[in-house]
């Protein structure tokens, strides 16, 4: 009896003794992990800023013109369709990324006025630590 009592004591202490260990390696990769994110989302936000400055100063150089106003009024709707779509593509592939290391980020919408029209723009946000 005394034999099975200390070796189910054994046992409990050695797990005790390793068990916290193997949880502070994966919260290693966790910090790791959060780490990338938290750069890769800076650095497709610095990538959507930069889509969004291009996408205005199209628009600027078309209502300078002298071309027809539905015509410019066209081109400036497509405009802003390819920044959404192109600003879409981003967010999607980094939620996905981020998803795959176990954070989750989502796309928190800012209004953005691009010639006489207001666009709802993406960047994300990193939202589990």
């Amino acid at each position: 009896m005394k034999k099975v009592i200390c070796s189910i004591l054994t046992i409990v202490l050695i797990l005790g003794l390793f068990i916290p260990t193997s949880f502070a390696d994966s919260n290693k990769d966790y910090e790791k992990n959060l780490e990338e994110v938290l750069e890769d989302v800076a650095e497709v936000n610095e990538e959507i800023e930069e889509l969004i400055e291009e996408a205005i100063e199209e628009v600027e150089e078309l209502l300078e013109s002298k071309k027809n106003d539905k015509k410019i009024e066209k081109e400036i709707d497509k405009i802003i369709q390819k920044l959404i779509k192109k600003t879409d593509k981003l967010s999607e592939k980094m939620i996905k990324r981020a998803a795959k290391k176990g954070i989750i980020v989502i796309c928190e919408y800012v209004e953005v006025t691009i010639g006489n029209q207001k666009v709802m723009i993406d960047p994300l946000r990193v939202v589990s630590f």
